[in-house]
């Protein structure tokens, strides 16, 4: 077996150990899982491909791959929450095999490992690779699509290198992307215009297009030449002439007309079948509005990407200072390699357009992942390669801070959940429920596997070497994954109480002219375990006629919204059940009628059959 096929069957049995297990051990999560995850499932009921809905209304949110692949989940093991995550993670998975074959095209095969396991094992791409969201799919297309560019460049620029004579440029003119990797690249890049709409090629070619610019062969300055000839020479090459004939040699008609095939034909339906407002609400304000002005108060400052990388990538992220101390020696040379200016491209561009904009989301700029799994994965393989690569200190001052991360989670989660005066828990002088404060105990679980993976990477340090060191932070990763899916999260998912609260009332009920309305506290993953729209009741008097109107009427709201009752309503229900709103105050209650009409429901289980919408 060859070292690629070890290394892409290794990274998949990681991948399907760290991704799979307990993939339904958890309730969908608001906000994204919860309009995601109920809007497919209407759609599937509904059996329509064209028209994404959320709770009876059209939802300009997404494009449908998404929902395609969830579809395709419920279809093939039910409408649960393992069928809205399962092609997420094989998404994920595929993103992170390609990650390891761009590492194998650009550097060698160890490096290529080291990436890969970067993208199944850091926190924020595994819990994405998780989630029934779109950003693996982006991830995965966007990836690939760059790693076709990729075996053209440099199989291209090593031939060139084959080819010239000593002391000659190894590529003598500009590369121009041939037309069966233009077709292969517009096609992935189409398919991610179907998963979240322009950015899905934009930001792919911008990636190409900058680093075509900035490998744009050079004409050598005399030795004496100033600084300031030198910084002019450099940006000739974003001058507008070459821009355009850089532009020109990215083959943009082809790319438009092959992305148009495979994302022009849903688009068209789409908007026939909506009379062009999906499209409006898609373009208009889940695009321009979102990035000329912060949206549901998802706002930051421009180094909001830099803070929630360095937390995504956690644990590999605790080598960000001397592998940002090295790229800096590197450029500083100016003989960056291309590989190294690729892979900066490709950060850059998703990183400063994101920060450009003013709503922010740590997902946004997940395609940018692979790069930066990239850079981790070039570091290692170097400090495992050459010993002078990296000093002791720097790799003590890494594995404290797993440590660190560990005893603060232990601790904190320990004084919260257990301490507090008089027998009563510390949180409970906040009005937070018990049974909440007590499941917090789960995230000092968390703390465990990094303490001890910190300790013993100091250990294999100062004992074996610190290739076993560096080898010992991929088993943290791991293991880290083990503990966050198969502990923690089960354990947390009873804080989920409004998805618990509906998912009761569903199985108390089986009757199909059952209704639910909400009043002052409404979820989006509430409609999916409902299995129905939610009716939305802006006022007490709609709550009035409401109960009027439905015999078999139910009705989400708080205690503060119970408050607002009138006696001829509170009269006229009785609370079906009742659980913490963690994590605001109070509490969240399903309330029905108390008439004869209803006293007679039985409490067996709900079928998951399709029920109309």
């Amino acid at each position: 077996m060859s070292v690629r096929s070890r290394s892409l069957w290794f990274l998949t049995f990681i991948g399907v150990l760290v991704l799979f297990p307990w993939l339904g051990a958890t309730h969908l999560s608001d906000e994204d899982e919860g309009y995601f995850g109920s809007a497919a499932l209407e759609m599937w009921t509904r059996g329509d491909w064209i028209v994404p809905m959320f709770n009876g209304e059209m939802f300009g949110h997404k494009p449908p791959f998404m929902y395609w692949m969830m579809m395709l989940g419920f279809e093939a093991f039910g409408a649960n929450e393992f069928s809205a995550r399962v092609f997420s993670a094989v998404f994920g998975l595929a993103a992170a095999l390609v990650t390891y074959l761009l590492g194998e095209r650009l550097f060698n095969s160890r490096t290529g490992l080291i990436a890969g396991l970067v993208m199944l094992t850091s926190v924020f791409a595994n819990i994405v690779a998780r989630a029934a969201t779109p950003d693996s799919f982006l991830t995965f297309f966007s990836t690939a699509a760059i790693y076709c560019f990729v075996r053209q460049y440099f199989t291209q620029q090593a031939a060139a290198l084959a080819e010239s004579a000593p002391g000659r440029p190894a590529i003598a003119s500009p590369v121009r992307i041939s037309f069966p990797t233009a077709v292969a690249m517009a096609f992935l890049m189409g398919l991610g215009t179907l998963v979240k709409g322009p950015v899905g090629i934009i930001l792919p070619m911008a990636v190409i297009g900058l680093f075509l610019l900035w490998m744009t062969p050079q004409i050598e300055l005399p030795v004496g030449a100033n600084r300031w000839s030198r910084w002019r020479h450099s940006l000739r090459r974003f001058g507008p002439s070459n821009f355009l004939a850089t532009l020109w040699r990215m083959r943009p008609i082809t790319t438009l007309a092959v992305t148009i095939c495979v994302a022009g034909p849903w688009y068209l339906a789409v908007s026939r079948a909506t009379d062009g407002r999906f499209l409006q609400e898609f373009f208009g304000v889940h695009h321009l509005h979102r990035f000329a002005s912060p949206m549901d108060s998802h706002h930051g400052s421009l180094l909001y990407y830099v803070m929630t990388i360095l937390i995504g990538m956690f644990p590999w992220s605790i080598f960000a200072m001397p592998i940002g101390l090295r790229i800096a020696a590197r450029l500083r040379t100016r003989v960056a390699a291309p590989q190294l200016v690729l892979l900066l491209c490709w950060a850059g561009v998703y990183i400063v357009a994101f920060s450009l904009a003013a709503t922010k989301l740590p997902n946004y700029v997940l395609p940018a992942y692979p790069a930066l799994a990239l850079l981790v994965g070039v570091a290692i393989n170097d400090w495992l390669t050459r010993e002078a690569a990296i000093s002791l200190n720097w790799l003590r001052a890494a594995f404290s801070i797993p440590v660190a991360v560990g005893g603060v989670l232990l601790i904190a989660a320990l004084v919260v959940s257990v301490c507090g005066q008089q027998g009563e828990y510390l949180l409970g002088r906040y009005q937070v429920d018990v049974a909440v404060q007590s499941r917090l105990l789960y995230v000092a679980v968390l703390g465990l596997p990094l303490l001890a993976g910190g300790f013993l990477a100091f250990w294999l340090l100062d004992n074996v070497g610190r290739g076993a060191a560096l080898k010992s932070v991929g088993v943290l990763s791991v293991v880290n994954c083990l503990v966050l899916w198969g502990v923690v999260a089960p354990g947390l998912d009873g804080l989920q109480t409004p998805q618990l609260l509906v998912e009761h009332g569903r199985k108390c009920c089986h009757s199909e002219d059952a209704v639910l309305a909400q009043f002052g506290c409404f979820r989006p993953s509430m409609v999916f375990y409902w299995r129905q729209p939610i009716r939305m009741l802006a006022s007490t008097q709609a709550v009035a006629e409401f109960l009027h109107r439905e015999p078999h009427g139910f009705i989400v709201t708080t205690t503060a919204g119970m408050a607002k009752f009138s006696p001829e309503i509170s009269s006229e229900v009785a609370v079906l059940d009742q659980r913490s709103q963690f994590p605001k105050k109070g509490e969240i209650v399903m309330l029905r009628r108390t008439d004869p009409v209803t006293e007679h429901v039985a409490l067996p289980k709900r079928s998951l059959a399709r029920h109309p919408y």
